[in-house]
């Protein structure tokens, strides 16, 4: 009984954890869609910039966010690979 409680509490511990990690996910994945969006709008390319639009320099929040872009690129890529066998892999 002790033995099933337990498992029915971490199982919901986990749920809740995956589900605001999705959560999380893809408030940032939407956050910086929305900001690139932002970002095109208000690029001022003239006529004589068609080919190469009017770059800025990047911040710190450009930074922040793509390297959590990143982190769950490999997060996605990498994640699914590793089995408990070859764990020291990963």
């Amino acid at each position: 009984m002790l033995v099933s409680q337990f498992l029915a509490t971490a199982l919901k511990r986990d749920r809740m954890i995956i589900a605001f990690g999705l959560v999380g996910v893809t408030t940032l994945s939407w956050t910086y869609l929305i900001y690139s969006d932002w970002g095109m709008r208000h690029m001022d390319a003239g006529m004589d910039m068609v080919i190469m639009p009017h770059m800025q320099h990047w911040t710190a929040w450009d930074l922040v966010l793509v390297f959590l872009m990143w982190v769950v690129m490999m997060g996605c890529d990498d994640g699914p690979h590793c089995q408990p066998d070859d764990s020291a892999f990963c």
